[in-house]
C-alpha cells in the first residue's frame, strides 16, 4: 500500500484524490518494479476529524434522575451491539439530514462513521474491536449531562454537487459557511443533538 496524504482545502476531495493516485501510479511502478492495481481514495478520513461537545443543565432536562437514566441508556448502547446499531442510526439521522441538505456524499459519511464506531476500544491499546456508541455521555461535577461526539468527516463547500445543485447552494448560504470545517462542526452538532433528543425521549415519555 502506498498512501498519499492530500490537503484538499474546502473540497470533499474525492475527485482530486483519485486523479492524483492515478497520476503517480506509473511512477510507483517504475520505482518498485511492480504493478499498481487499485488507485482510489479512502473514505475513512481519520485526518479530518469533527469534534463537538455540549453540556445540558440537569434542571432544564428533568433533574438528576433523567441525567442518570440517559447515561444508563448510553452505557447500554456502548456495550450492546443490538442497541448500538439503533442508537447510532439516530445519531446519523441528524448527521445525514444536514449532509443531504448541503450536497455531501452521505454514503461516504455513513461508512466512515460506522467504521470509527467499531475501532479498538477508546483510550486503550486493545485490538479487541467492538461496535459501540458513536457518542459519549457522562455527568459533570455539578450533576449536569455532558455529551461528546467525534468522528471522521470529509465534507466540502466547493466543487461537486455543492456548486451545482440549487438546494445545496441555498442551504450552504443559509448556514453562512466560511469553510468546510464550519460545516463539519454543524453536521456533528446535529448528530449529537439528535442523539440527545432520542435518548431523552426514550428514558422519559418514550419515542
Amino acid at each position: 500500500i502506498v498512501e498519499l496524504m492530500i490537503n484538499v482545502g474546502d473540497a470533499m476531495g474525492a475527485n482530486v484524490t483519485n486523479t492524483m493516485c492515478e497520476t503517480v501510479a506509473p511512477l510507483i511502478e517504475k520505482i518498485t518494479g511492480g504493478r499498481t492495481l487499485l488507485k482510489i481514495l479512502s473514505n475513512y478520513s481519520t485526518m479530518r476529524m469533527a469534534w463537538v461537545e455540549a453540556t445540558f443543565d440537569k434542571d432544564a432536562i428533568g433533574g438528576e434522575q433523567v441525567v442518570d437514566d440517559m447515561i444508563s441508556a448510553f452505557e447500554f448502547a456502548d456495550n450492546d451491539m443490538d442497541r448500538a446499531v439503533t442508537h447510532n442510526k439516530g445519531v446519523m439521522n441528524g448527521v445525514i439530514s444536514v449532509a443531504n441538505a448541503t450536497g455531501q456524499d452521505s454514503r461516504a459519511i455513513e461508512a466512515a462513521a460506522h467504521a470509527y464506531a467499531a475501532r479498538a476500544n477508546r483510550g486503550t491499546d486493545s485490538k479487541d474491536h467492538h461496535y459501540r456508541s458513536m457518542t459519549y455521555w457522562k455527568k459533570d461535577d455539578s450533576g449536569n449531562l455532558n455529551g461528546f461526539f467525534n468522528f471522521p468527516l470529509a465534507v466540502g463547500i466547493v466543487g461537486g454537487v455543492t456548486k451545482d445543485h440549487p438546494i445545496a447552494k441555498i442551504c450552504t448560504k443559509i448556514l453562512k459557511l466560511q469553510n468546510a470545517q464550519e460545516l463539519a462542526c454543524i453536521i456533528a452538532s446535529a448528530g449529537l443533538a439528535q442523539n440527545f433528543a432520542a435518548m431523552h425521549a426514550l428514558v422519559t415519555e418514550g419515542i
